[in-house]
């Protein structure tokens, strides 16, 4: 059956076997029978001179010969009938169109059958025989081609659903792991631990000179923090959730560097009620200030805007040099630059998956502005086989 009908290659190994090796001893088999068979009895039911001389003259040998034509008949059915439905998956998908596409398939492939049906035969005794075959022959074979065509359309049928089942369940649960394993790295990484030392030093400062303001870092800090611990179970959120959110890290981020760090703020309205991995506009804020001067030489400012169908995230690129960034373990780590881009690609490839489609982030930087757009997600593209990890 065809392999674009089931989003997977479904001739694998055993498969290939079945049609090059299994298909042709299926058909010797049935052909034994054949050597019990009166000679006197086949010459008479293929009803022409020349053909019925050969299987009195030959017997049992004419039976042996016949296996050529039987067993060439059988391998030019089973790749035609392959061929011929990958050209109707293009018109008659299995999943839209299942009733069109039974009666179709059926129905090219009887005809199919019968035209290789009547040329091996014929070819194959006009060659030995030098004789055609008689319409009381053909009628015969176009009999067996319907019958051929049934058998082998079910049996292809079958192949490819088990197949297609298989992977289904093999893929879920790969899929379901993969995103475990994300997540959880995702989880571990969301909020950097200097975030957290230097949100303690911009508050401990605030308690002593500005005790009010204090009181609004304290209550955004605390939303912050929930928001992360609330995140854990989830796999996405919604655009408007995940504003939200940012809105409370931004408030800690500009409480710390002042006039240093501008935010710009343009959202449609269209946008807020689709979805989007979780934490995703946490980590890039994160990666612009991580990597990015933030200074009253230089400072930075953050673009986040939305389509009905992109959420934005931009800042002016300003980058630091590695001597600036703060080491990891007491190491800098040239690869660290770009982990939060790549959770969040991973994530996007195991959520935004429906049937062969997929949506990626797209990166984009110049010599001024380093710009992500995420895809925001409807609830028509959310992957079925993902569900939310529930919460120990």
């Amino acid at each position: 059956m065809s392999t674009n009908s089931v989003g997977k290659n479904p001739v694998d190994g055993f498969t290939l076997w079945f049609r090059l090796v299994g298909l042709p001893v299926i058909a010797v088999a049935l052909s034994i029978p054949n050597y019990f068979v009166d000679p006197e009895y086949v010459a008479r039911f293929h009803d022409n001179p020349g053909i019925s001389r050969y299987y009195i003259e030959y017997g049992a040998w004419a039976y042996t010969y016949d296996l050529i034509p039987t067993v060439l008949q059988v391998i030019l059915l089973s790749e035609t009938y392959l061929l011929l439905s990958d050209f109707l998956h293009r018109f008659f998908s299995w999943e839209e169109r299942p009733l069109t596409r039974i009666l179709v398939q059926l129905t090219a492939h009887s005809g199919l059958s019968i035209a290789i049906g009547i040329l091996v035969n014929g070819f194959y005794y006009l060659i030995v025989c030098n004789e055609w075959i008689s319409p009381a022959y053909m009628l015969f074979m176009l009999a067996f081609s319907v019958l051929a065509t049934i058998a082998l359309t079910g049996s292809y049928t079958g192949l490819v659903f088990f197949n297609r089942w298989r992977y289904t369940v093999l893929e879920s649960e790969k899929m379901k792991r993969s995103l475990l394993a994300s997540e959880l790295r995702a989880i571990k990484n969301q909020i950097d631990p200097h975030f957290l030392f230097n949100t303690l030093n911009v508050l401990s400062s605030l308690i002593e000179e500005n005790p009010s303001k204090a009181t609004e870092f304290v209550s955004q800090m605390a939303k912050v923090y929930r928001y992360v611990l609330q995140s854990h179970h989830k796999s996405l959120v919604t655009y408007e959730e995940e504003l939200a959110f940012a809105k409370s890290y931004l408030y800690l981020l500009e409480t710390r560097f002042g006039t240093n760090l501008k935010t710009i703020w343009d959202i449609d309205e269209q946008s807020l009620n689709k979805f989007l991995p979780v934490m995703s506009l946490q980590l890039l804020i994160e990666n612009a200030v991580k990597h990015n001067i933030v200074s009253i030489e230089k400072p930075l400012t953050i673009f986040i805007s939305a389509t009905p169908s992109v959420a934005i995230i931009s800042n002016t690129l300003q980058l630091k040099s590695l001597s600036q960034i703060k080491p990891i373990n007491g190491k800098i780590d040239e690869n660290h630059v770009g982990i939060g881009l790549k959770s969040i690609e991973e994530r996007y490839e195991l959520l935004s998956q429906k049937g062969q489609s997929k949506k990626g982030i797209r990166v984009s930087k110049d010599n001024e502005q380093f710009t992500v757009l995420l895809p925001l997600l409807t609830h028509d593209e959310l992957p079925q086989t993902v569900e939310p990890i529930a919460e120990e």
